[in-house]
């Protein structure tokens, strides 16, 4: 049987969610949302490094809106 489910299905309030534990300076989130076809991708990104978490902040492609 094939799977019909599209990444739609999976959108909430029109928009994708990730969660990333243990993000560290933000080296996978950034490139997932420059990505121009993810446009309604949200991320979640923690790390028990509060120097990490600031450096993540810090940083140009920060968008607390993403």
């Amino acid at each position: 049987m094939k799977n019909t489910r599209n990444f739609e299905s999976f959108a909430v309030e029109g928009r994708f969610v990730l969660l990333e534990a243990g993000c560290g300076v933000g080296n996978t989130i950034f490139p997932l949302l420059r990505q121009p076809n993810l446009k309604n991708l949200f991320i979640y990104g923690f790390d028990v490094s509060e120097t990490a978490v600031k450096i993540t902040q810090e940083s140009e492609f920060y968008d607390i809106q993403r």
